[in-house]
């Protein structure tokens, strides 16, 4: 199977050395794990764009292996940067990554990390954005968060994902999951009459010419 290398880096010189040295290691393809949060108040959405524009350009230039990204939800213009994104020549958009979570011990008075697993209700938010943006996007569309059953695997296809990631309920539930998923998708598809994934991929994602009503209303 395909070995897919994942990076998060802090500074722009770190992301293209590590790029490099990833595809000399021999990945076959390459996810920016994109998790720039705009926690300073000189830092404007303009600035985050330019970010991810100038990295992206960069690697698309210094490596040739595919590049895909993985994004949060901080943009104020989330549908138009992700097609915009999607436009600069990558393989994929993965949405969303889970940004690490900071808590606060009351009884020393420190900080301290929370959980960085996701949970089951973190779904419906991938599953909005999936449906909105996987007909206007010129790359590949991943659904990530909130993934922990076969049910869950459905929808996120039926929104038009091209491919579905799990990480948090393989921790929580062991490997094994994996084949729960899959045999769950397969007894799916064999009951509503499919014979493959795109028979029933993007039934019910917003098409190019709608909007998005029916996804952001409800």
């Amino acid at each position: 199977i395909p070995v897919i290398g994942s990076i998060n880096c802090f500074s722009y010189e770190n992301w293209l050395t590590y790029a490099i040295k990833f595809q000399e290691a021999g990945c076959d393809a390459l996810e920016l794990n994109m998790a720039i949060l705009p926690y300073e108040t000189s830092l404007s959405a303009d600035d985050v764009e330019r970010t991810f524009s100038q990295i992206i350009n960069t690697l698309r230039k210094s490596i040739t292996i595919p590049i895909s990204i993985k994004v949060g939800t901080y943009f104020t213009d989330m549908a138009k940067q992700m097609q915009q994104l999607s436009w600069m020549g990558i393989q994929g958009v993965t949405m969303f990554n889970k940004s690490v979570q900071v808590d606060i011990d009351i009884e020393t008075e420190t900080l301290r990390n929370a959980s960085f697993l996701s949970n089951p209700e973190d779904l419906y938010n991938t599953l909005r954005w999936t449906a909105i943006l996987s007909k206007k996007m010129r790359c590949d569309l991943s659904a990530s968060t909130g993934v922990y059953s076969a049910d869950d695997v459905v929808k996120l296809l039926l929104a038009g994902a091209n491919t579905v990631q799990v990480v948090s309920c393989l921790y929580k539930d062991g490997i094994d999951t994996l084949r729960q998923l899959n045999e769950g998708l397969q007894a799916w598809m064999q009951k509503k009459g499919y014979n493959e994934l795109k028979a029933f991929r993007g039934k019910l994602a917003v098409q190019p010419s709608d909007n998005a009503r029916s996804w952001s209303n409800r």
